[in-house]
């Protein structure tokens, strides 16, 4: 899924595209290669269950 973002903002032009696009893909980019999910550890954080 990353790298389709990336190939996607590659034809738009890195200088072109919304710096709000790097976001998700460099977080998925970081998960995939390391294993530890942001996003996830996120939203656990953010819909705790009381």
């Amino acid at each position: 899924m990353s790298l389709n973002v990336w190939l996607g903002i590659g034809p738009t032009g890195f200088d072109v595209a919304h710096w709000r696009l790097y976001v998700p893909a460099g977080f998925l980019l970081f998960a995939a290669a390391t294993g530890f999910c942001p996003g996830m550890i996120l939203s656990r954080w953010l819909l705790r269950e009381t």
